[in-house]
């Protein structure tokens, strides 16, 4: 699908629905099934494609993630099951280079480890189960990492007017094309959350924005979640 068949669905949608949160406009503008950035086409990460990552530049972050995990295999005792969940984990380069790493550099550690990774699928649930977590039927995890995984969620945009907080909402003009409107939060997560992180966003200038990311501490207390069972379970 092209650029112009993703602005269509968005489009539509706004017509038929009214004008949706940022964090809505971003979620299909990366994710939409058939659509999304991540979801269509070719590979988007590497020297010739879009951007790239550290991966791409050298196995040194690889060897230190394989470092810092060997380390804490070391502290809980020599663990005979070790196992890492890579969330996000992509076209799976850092996978790769920490096991490579490992065989050569730990490979008393590397007979224990058991890498697994989960990334994006395809489906009509793909984004609402992102980043998906293991049952609790399923081994737990000893480790669970992230690279680049927690600035891809979408995010929210409020601005300050007024002494009041806005969200920013994505419209479509009377010649098709999108724009910004500013109107009250989409929901009390989003109007409550500087005020419960106590950021004084009430101090700050006319017209400052901030970005919520709501996906994020929802995914850290799942993880968190996760962990815990792991804890008890032992």
């Amino acid at each position: 699908m092209s650029n112009a068949d993703l602005q269509q669905l968005i489009s539509e949608r706004i017509q038929r629905e009214g004008p949706i949160s940022f964090a809505e406009y971003m979620r299909m503008a990366l994710y939409e099934p058939g659509y999304g950035y991540y979801m269509t086409g070719a590979a988007k990460m590497g020297w010739e494609a879009d951007y790239f990552t550290s991966t791409d530049v050298s196995s040194l972050f690889a060897n230190c993630m394989g470092r810092q995990l060997f380390t804490m295999w070391e502290k809980l005792k020599h663990p005979a099951h070790f196992i890492v969940l890579e969330q996000g984990a992509g076209r799976g380069h850092l996978a790769e280079g920490l096991r490579t790493w490992a065989q050569k550099e730990a490979p008393e550690f590397y007979e224990v480890l058991d890498y697994r990774t989960e990334d994006i699928r395809g489906g009509e649930d793909a984004v609402e189960e992102r980043p998906r977590v293991m049952s609790s039927t399923q081994a737990m995890p000893s480790v669970v990492l992230s690279n680049e995984l927690i600035d891809a969620f979408p995010v929210h945009i409020v601005e300050k007017r007024r002494e009041l907080l806005y969200e920013v909402f994505v419209d479509v003009q009377q010649d098709g094309r999108l724009c910004e409107v500013l109107d009250e939060p989409s929901t009390p997560e989003v109007a409550d959350y500087l005020d419960m992180y106590k950021i004084p966003w009430r101090t700050f200038d006319e017209g400052w924005r901030a970005e919520i990311n709501l996906d994020a501490p929802r995914w850290i207390q799942r993880t968190a979640g996760l962990m815990t069972r792991l804890h008890f379970d032992h």
